[in-house]
């Protein structure tokens, strides 16, 4: 969190090719902005830590609480990103013309970056997997043989949705362009950015999801005490992270 606000500044600065005195203004309503997310949001992403951590010790999770415990992630993550949102959308209304363009060729430079990954069935596998495999090594460390030909299983038959993610970041891309008429409009996209997909990738990843959901059920039955105990201390350890944080900004 200690260079929160240049790192946000840096990515924006990436996207938008930013002035000065757009630098400079940035960096000030930002750090007001995390003043806020550390006081309102921090309490309680530690006590969604900690409420996951206390399924996991009693043992308590089931296919339904994996689902409630998602719903409530994205809920916390959305409330968190409402502390940027008046900053995001004054600078997205003032961008100039010039800067929209920089966007755009951004943007596209991205969607190119990311169909050059995803070009043969190898390569969406592998790219799926890179993104599972960051999660669990955070989380629990390394998997066994079972757990790795597990995943291999599930990634084969239930591969994540790259070229409808593709085309529905231009839907939003569009959307997004056209929201910018006014502060209304483009706070009613921001409001709803999840919405705003692409339909048929939308109906693509909740199926998806779906399948994640009762993959992870599966890997966690199969964790070992060693793993178990693992993500036990990982829990706590970023709990404790936005515990120790949240007081900073009182």
């Amino acid at each position: 969190m200690k260079w929160a606000d240049w790192l946000i500044i840096k990515e924006t600065d990436s996207y938008f090719d930013l002035t000065d005195a757009q630098n400079k203004e940035l960096k000030e309503k930002i750090q007001k902005d995390l003043v806020r997310l550390k006081k309102e949001s921090f309490p309680p992403m530690a006590k969604y830590l900690r409420k996951i951590a206390d399924h996991v010790k009693n043992d308590k999770i089931t296919f339904e609480s994996i689902t409630q415990l998602q719903t409530e992630a994205l809920v916390t993550m959305r409330t968190a990103f409402n502390h940027f949102q008046p900053t995001a959308l004054d600078f997205a209304l003032n961008a100039s013309p010039e800067q929209i363009e920089y966007f755009k060729k951004k943007y596209k430079k991205e969607t190119d970056k990311r169909i050059d990954e995803i070009k043969t069935d190898k390569d969406k596998f592998k790219l799926q997997k890179k993104r599972f495999e960051k999660w669990t090594d955070q989380w629990l460390g390394d998997l066994n043989s079972d757990q790795e030909n597990a995943l291999d299983e599930h990634i084969k038959f239930h591969p994540f949705p790259w070229v409808l993610q593709i085309r529905s970041r231009e839907v939003s891309l569009n959307k997004f362009l056209e929201a910018r008429k006014s502060r209304s409009q483009l706070k009613a996209y921001m409001d709803q950015v999840e919405e705003e997909r692409d339909p048929e990738y939308e109906v693509a990843l909740k199926q998806y999801q779906l399948h994640l959901m009762n993959f992870i059920l599966k890997l966690y039955q199969s964790l070992t005490k060693e793993q178990k105990d693992h993500l036990l201390k990982s829990l706590k350890a970023r709990a404790q992270e936005f515990e120790d944080l949240a007081p900073v900004a009182l």
